[in-house]
């Protein structure tokens, strides 16, 4: 609760004092927190920002990255993609180490 005036009355018009004024700037940028919060909230949920590693087998190698990579290009522009090529039992490996 603010404790003081945010607006003066005059004759003719209402205007901000500089508590209001002030008040009105802080409430701005926490708008703008809020929607730059919200934003980012949805990148991350919806996987169109950020980094990701795909992992696949040697004999995919000419098929699945070459067909993904462009649809994840046109529909997750942000996303920073890294195919890695590995054995199965190191793909397993690579998932329990976050790699």
């Amino acid at each position: 609760m603010v404790n003081a005036p945010k607006t003066v009355k005059t004759a003719t018009d209402r205007c901000m004092t500089s508590a209001g004024e002030a008040l009105r700037r802080e409430a701005l940028e926490i708008v703008a927190q809020v929607d730059k919060a919200l934003t980012a909230a949805r990148s991350a949920s919806t996987f169109s920002e950020g980094n990701v590693s795909i992992g696949f087998v040697g004999a995919a190698t000419y098929s699945f990255p070459p067909s993904l990579a462009p649809v994840l290009r046109d529909r997750a522009p942000g996303l920073s993609v890294r195919f890695i090529e590995a054995v199965s039992n190191v793909q397993i490996e690579l998932l329990r180490t976050c790699a």
